[in-house]
């Protein structure tokens, strides 16, 4: 048995998906990658004809380029920006069954956990966008306007007619926490419904695992957590101890943190996770790591409990949510705190 590497990049943690692939037939190891969504999205799976497991790769990573076109807040022509067009003139609007999915449940989320996931906060994201690329925080006046039009009760859904409108004029639209998760959740129904159950589809921080590899338990997923540090070269010295290991399959997995995305202004570390309820984003040096039945569930969750923090977040989860949850926080004397829940260990 041949042991090969592939690195996953996930959401401010460097990790890799460990996958072992026979030497002999009938199982071939095919990788696909690709930029999608504004990422890259790569596409691991195990099949008996090479050419057929890498044309079903291939398809995979066109419906995510498809998906995109629906649920981009980058792209003008996308479907989510002419909905985000139609803000307060009342009318409901026809959505195809991505977007109706997507802001379904971001809605169902905001409610939940009251703002602190939001698909309305299009407004402060797109400012606090504009600040990590200028360095400079954005002007109070703009940010006092942005806060004002946030508010996920703006968005109305019916199912009945799989349609939606935005009640309020100005309002703004952003699947960014949940759009990736959804589209790995797709392409991993695609390979299966082509008969490619072996498969893994990686988003950045979002991960969707089907069946494990042969002759394998599970994925091995490795998260490098955020240890104190006064110098760069300390996460790769050679006396640090080892990141953890995770053994996971048939489910999503996505971690949240500020390891990567993030802008220092006057001396202060401001996240790429905005507060939507304070139009703020964290300080806080964490990464918050999420196992949930989906990837849609897990990048949406990781999300907001990042916001919520370990005590507000945790209370809110219920059994039926089938929700294991890792938090690693770097607190104000360099001292990284973990906490989990119960089942996180055991995986």
């Amino acid at each position: 048995m041949i042991a090969s590497w592939t690195t996953v990049s996930l959401a401010g943690t460097n990790s890799r998906c460990q996958s072992a692939s026979l030497t002999e037939p009938p199982s071939h190891r095919v990788e696909l990658s690709a930029p999608r969504m504004g990422t890259t999205f790569t596409v691991i799976l195990y099949g008996p004809q090479p050419d057929d497991a890498r044309r079903a790769a291939q398809e995979a990573l066109d419906h995510v380029e498809t998906l995109n076109a629906i649920l981009s807040d980058y792209d003008p022509e996308s479907e989510l920006m002419a909905f985000r067009g139609r803000a307060g003139d009342g009318a409901w609007v026809e959505l195809s069954q991505p977007l109706f999915e997507c802001l379904s449940r971001s809605r169902e989320l905001a409610e939940r956990t009251g703002g602190a996931f939001d698909p309305t906060a299009a407004p402060v994201i797109r400012l606090w966008r504009r600040a990590r690329r200028t360095g400079e925080r954005p002007r109070e006046d703009l940010l006092r306007d942005a806060r004002e039009r946030v508010d996920w009760r703006a968005l109305e859904l019916d199912p009945g007619r799989r349609a939606g409108r935005l009640t309020r004029e100005r309002v703004g639209v952003d699947l960014g926490g949940i759009a990736k998760g959804y589209a790995a959740d797709a392409a991993h129904r695609l390979l299966v419904e082509r008969g490619y159950p072996c498969c893994l589809v990686a988003a950045s921080g979002d991960l969707r695992l089907g069946d494990p590899p042969p002759g394998q338990n599970g994925w091995i997923v490795a998260l490098e957590t955020l240890e104190p540090m006064t110098t760069p070269s300390a996460i790769v010295a050679d006396s640090a101890p080892p990141p953890p290991t995770l053994s996971l399959s048939r489910c999503g997995i996505s971690t949240s943190g500020d390891a990567e995305q993030f802008v220092v202004i006057d001396g202060v570390r401001y996240s790429h996770i905005i507060d939507p309820r304070t139009g703020e984003p964290l300080t806080t040096r964490m990464s918050v790591t999420v196992i949930a039945p989906d990837a849609t569930t897990s990048d949406s969750w990781a999300t907001a409990l990042a916001v919520l923090g370990p005590e507000k977040g945790l209370a809110l989860l219920r059994p039926e949510d089938r929700l294991d949850v890792r938090f690693a926080i770097l607190d104000d004397q360099n001292r990284l705190r973990i906490t989990t829940t119960p089942g996180f260990g055991d995986r």
